[in-house]
């Protein structure tokens, strides 16, 4: 199997953003054109939920300003696709200059075991500055650099690696020793001067800090007060990638639930924007859903849409639903046999039994454990869900949905689902030998097939279909 999370790494932040695969190419272009308006020192917060995509985002943010500033991590081929997609952009939405700058991605949440997040960060430039230059080029610079970092780092921790420095035999060295190192004025001006060392005085600093919300309170609080006392440099922005929610949590639990957590942010960022949600038509397309209209596919889009599944989710979803279900719906297109009863509760019930395993596990375990029909039904009876429900399935010969006459009785959806729920989940009826709803017969080895499937150990998974 592989994982279930799309990663953002270099080929699939390069192939999305050619092919704009969720919708947010504008989005980059223009918020590209923000940064390049900012002439002095500034802090912008990007605020959206959790698993939206902000790590994709900020990548490939950093990825198209990395291909105007010639990174060495990038080839001449993928500079020029992505100067392509920037000038047929330009064409649509107006002319932009994008200027030349050093830009830095630092994960907060992978480095907060760091014993200090300053020098974390710093060392975090220090080592990624060198994608900007030829090693020849960049070997004083370096070796400077790494001295005044020595400086800040003995400030920070009381210890001194400068004497290290300066015996060191190879610069191959330094990722090494680094490594196992990194861990009021005075401060600013060595900041200052360590990035002035090796950053050219012409060159604005675009500096991304991910994972924020993520990270343990303590850490956190001091990144953001750290970088406020002592990166004022009028070249240097910074993007706070965040879920400001989750982040007036972390403040609190640090400073106690009295603090204003949103004002005392405020201190930190000079402009607040959120991201828009991805074009999840286009994200479909980009997983595998078929155009051609499968149950499956569109029972998961309705269940996509009443979890309100972001990125992530969506395609952890979708590959869970599909993993589990395939073998039974290969021949399956538009529809399947009204008799087919394990069929029905494959296709329809099990996308649900998984969606709410992930969307909240209480709600998960009152619905499969008879106490919340509720839920179950405001799913089913959704419109969406509706539209790819063959209804008629639920009714008895003499039964109608619409206007009863003198031979047929008059029913609602709604009280035919919860009789559906009732027979799947509720004991009293779920232990019967067999029950009817309509033109669908239920006995205990479909209930239990049905939930065998949910749980993907199966005869109908197929582990291997994104391989």
């Amino acid at each position: 199997m592989k994982s279930l999370e799309l990663k953002p790494i270099k080929e699939n932040l390069l192939n999305m953003f050619l092919q704009d695969s969720i919708g947010r190419n504008e989005e980059i272009f223009y918020f590209i054109d923000l940064l390049n308006s900012i002439n002095t020192n500034y802090a912008i917060s990007l605020d959206a939920q959790w698993g939206s995509g902000k790590t994709f985002f900020l990548k490939q943010v950093k990825m198209v300003l990395d291909s105007y500033n010639n990174i060495n991590e990038l080839t001449q081929e993928d500079i020029t696709k992505i100067h392509n997609e920037i000038d047929k952009m330009k064409r649509v939405n107006g002319e932009i200059n994008i200027e030349p700058c050093f830009s830095f991605y630092y994960d907060a949440w992978e480095n907060d075991n760091d014993e200090d997040p300053i020098i974390s960060l710093i060392y975090n430039i220090y080592i990624n500055s060198s994608n900007y230059f030829e090693f020849d080029d960049f070997k004083d610079k370096l070796f400077k650099a790494g001295k005044i970092f020595g400086s800040i780092f003995e400030i920070f921790s009381g210890r001194n690696i400068n004497v290290l420095i300066e015996n060191l035999e190879n610069i191959d060295k330094f990722d090494t020793i680094f490594q196992e190192q990194k861990n009021q004025k005075s401060i600013k001006e060595k900041i200052g001067e360590f990035l002035n060392t090796l950053i050219e005085d012409d060159k604005r600093v675009i500096i991304f800090i991910d994972e924020l919300d993520r990270c343990k309170p303590s850490f956190a609080v001091k990144l953001l007060e750290r970088i406020k006392h002592y990166f004022d440099n009028d070249k240097i922005i910074f993007v706070f990638s965040v879920n400001f929610l989750e982040l007036q949590h972390t403040i609190k639990n640090y400073y106690g639930d009295n603090l204003n957590a949103s004002k005392y942010m405020d201190r930190f960022f000079d402009l607040h924007l959120s991201l828009v949600d991805i074009n999840k038509e286009k994200y479909f397309k980009l997983i595998g859903f078929s155009e051609r209209g499968y149950v499956i596919d569109n029972i998961c889009k309705a269940i996509i849409n009443y979890c309100g599944f972001e990125l992530r989710e969506i395609n952890k979803f979708y590959y869970l639903t599909k993993a589990a279900s395939l073998k039974i719906n290969r021949i399956i297109k538009d529809g399947f046999s009204d008799e087919n009863t394990l069929k029905f509760c494959i296709n329809y019930v099990v996308p649900i039994i998984i969606g709410l395993r992930m969307y909240d596990i209480n709600i998960y375990n009152s619905v499969i454990n008879g106490r919340n029909s509720q839920t179950f039904v405001e799913i089913f009876t959704k419109q969406d869900f509706l539209n790819v429900l063959n209804k008629n399935i639920f009714l008895n010969e003499n039964e109608t949905y619409n206007n009863g006459t003198n031979e047929l009785e008059h029913v609602n959806i709604k009280d035919k689902i919860n009789q559906l729920y009732k027979i799947l989940f509720v004991k009293e009826y779920s232990n019967m030998n067999l029950k009817n709803l309509g033109k669908l017969e239920f006995n205990e080895f479909i209930i239990k097939e049905m939930n065998k499937a949910a749980s993907f150990m199966s005869m109908y998974a197929d582990y291997k279909r994104n391989n």
